[in-house]
């Protein structure tokens, strides 16, 4: 199934409601904070963080606050990046943090300690061609949520795409999420030399972090 990279800017730009980023938010807030407690333990003072998909930048601040020394976040929605520099500037980490407009899965991307996609890889329909292109930018630590496709709870959550899918038609928005097969990204980030240190199950959201050679 087709989607290109301006029908994903559109609906988070446009499509996505406030109200439903909330809900989202409150589904996903276990998984973003078992990223962010391995990224800890894998060690994040003095690192540099490169965020794909980065919407208001809400993680790039948290990692930034936790002890990263830099941050670069980039994303595909303008509306979105516009938002996550005021709350940076708020936050006074504008000085640590950049956002840039970009496709996390073409885009020549420069080389940070640690790379992470939170709710990211679900957005394209090649998985293999985004974490190709991010995963060759992290030094050192790479990581990602993504929805669950193993388990009894995987036949919830491919439930609950296909719903989502068919609201997203009716709607007439171009945007379509996938849930990918983890089994086959773990094989294939085994073969560019990452290995798995921490995985995590969720009811729906499921969260993994690799470490370089």
């Amino acid at each position: 199934m087709e989607q290109n990279e301006t029908e994903i800017a559109r609906f988070f730009d446009c499509c996505e409601t406030s109200g439903r980023r909330k809900t989202n938010t409150r589904m996903s807030r276990k998984a973003r904070r078992d990223l962010v407690a391995f990224l800890r333990e894998t060690g994040l003072e003095g690192k540099t963080v490169l965020e794909v998909g980065c919407g208001p930048g809400d993680l790039t601040r948290e990692l930034t606050r936790l002890g990263a020394t830099r941050a670069l976040g980039i994303d595909l929605a303008e509306k979105a990046l516009d938002e996550a520099r005021q709350r940076a500037a708020a936050e006074n980490l504008n000085d640590r943090i950049e956002y840039r407009l970009g496709n996390g899965a073409k885009d020549a991307l420069e080389h940070h300690d640690i790379v992470v996609l939170d709710k990211v890889i679900c957005c394209y329909p090649d998985w293999r061609e985004l974490v190709n292109n991010t995963s060759a930018a992290a030094r050192q630590t790479y990581g990602f949520v993504i929805p669950r496709s193993q388990g009894l709870s995987a036949f919830v959550v491919r439930a609950f795409i296909a719903i989502e899918r068919l609201v997203l038609k009716l709607k007439r928005c171009g945007f379509v999420p996938f849930v990918h097969d983890y089994s086959k990204i773990d094989s294939h980030l085994n073969q560019l030399d990452f290995r798995r240190t921490n995985v995590k199950m969720g009811l729906i959201w499921m969260t993994a972090i690799y470490t370089r050679g």
